[in-house]
């Protein structure tokens, strides 16, 4: 198991504004996605970031949650079981990817997900 994160670390300056302004309701879904990767790729290069993506989900034939984590060096999945919300699943998505990227320390000098950024 690796140490505790030292919450005396500072986290890197997050940006939570995209690149363009926008209107949600003027924009179809997969236009405002591929803006916000846009506004992510611009502003977290790959060449400087390690990009994690999360996601929390509720499957909608048995009710069950999940926790899903992407990256170009590892891929997972988690059952969280009946009852789990998809936040409950991204909470848990968020917290594997730390735990993960602090057994690869060395590997990284910081890391990008879509609500953390961090650098070691």
């Amino acid at each position: 198991m690796p140490p505790p994160l030292d919450p005396f670390i500072p986290l890197a300056k997050e940006r939570t504004d995209l690149t363009q302004v926008v209107r949600k309701k003027e924009f179809s879904y997969s236009v405002l996605k591929a803006i916000y990767l846009e506004s992510i790729n611009t502003r977290y290069t790959q060449s400087d970031w390690f990009h994690v993506y999360t996601d929390g989900l509720r499957g909608d034939q048995d009710g069950s949650g999940g926790a899903g984590i992407f990256s170009e060096l590892f891929t997972f999945y988690l059952n969280l079981g009946a009852n789990a919300t998809p936040f409950d699943g991204e909470v848990k998505a968020i917290r594997m990817t730390i735990q993960i990227l602090l057994f690869r320390k060395e590997a990284f000098n910081s890391f990008l997900t879509p609500f953390l950024q961090y650098k070691l």
